[in-house]
């Protein structure tokens, strides 16, 4: 996706009772939360490139963190805000997990392993996991984009927070690897 234009919300989902209920301002910041997220997914393709050659590693990773951490939470409050966990618990209400999963598949689900192991990894295995949740992260938001039915939009949302979180979970240990450039602050 990775575009300058305001992310699109599928039919699907916007055409639901769920999301006919929110208010003007959950809708834009539902829209503003999904284009922070096509900034991330930016954000990593444009490291991946070379294009952070200004910065640390760890500057990079720190910055990185920061973003994927507004990504995940954008707002506490619920006036403003349709909670992740909401979309999650009450949203997929209609979608059992054989068709979460199905729609899914593994291709988007697999890797998340990796995020446990970037406490020890090399620089080249840490830069290839941060490639890996790229692509991730890029395909889950092109297909929620594309969804024609409501599970799919919904799938591909609760697979974006779970790559996200491992994302962030991923930074986090990077924090305690003695293999890269990370000096202590």
């Amino acid at each position: 996706m990775s575009s300058q234009s305001p992310i699109e919300i599928p039919d699907a989902l916007t055409l639901s009772d769920e999301f006919k209920r929110l208010n003007s301002k959950q809708v834009s910041n539902f829209v503003a939360r999904l284009g922070y997220v096509d900034e991330v997914v930016e954000t990593l393709h444009s490291f991946l490139r070379g294009g952070a050659a200004d910065e640390s590693l760890r500057e990079f990773l720190d910055n990185l963190e920061l973003d994927v951490f507004f990504a995940l939470v954008f707002s506490s409050n619920p006036e403003e805000h349709q909670s992740n966990y909401l979309v999650h618990s009450s949203w997929s209400f209609e979608c059992t997990p054989q068709q979460l999963a199905e729609i899914v598949g593994e291709d988007l689900m697999t890797g998340g392993a990796g995020a446990s192991k970037t406490a020890f990894a090399t620089e080249s295995e840490l830069i290839d996991w941060i490639r890996d949740v790229a692509k991730r992260l890029e395909l889950a938001l092109k297909h929620f984009v594309g969804s024609r039915v409501y599970c799919s939009a919904i799938a591909h949302l609760m697979v974006l927070d779970a790559v996200l979180t491992e994302l962030l979970s991923g930074l986090i240990r990077a924090r305690f690897n003695p293999n890269l450039d990370l000096p202590s602050q």
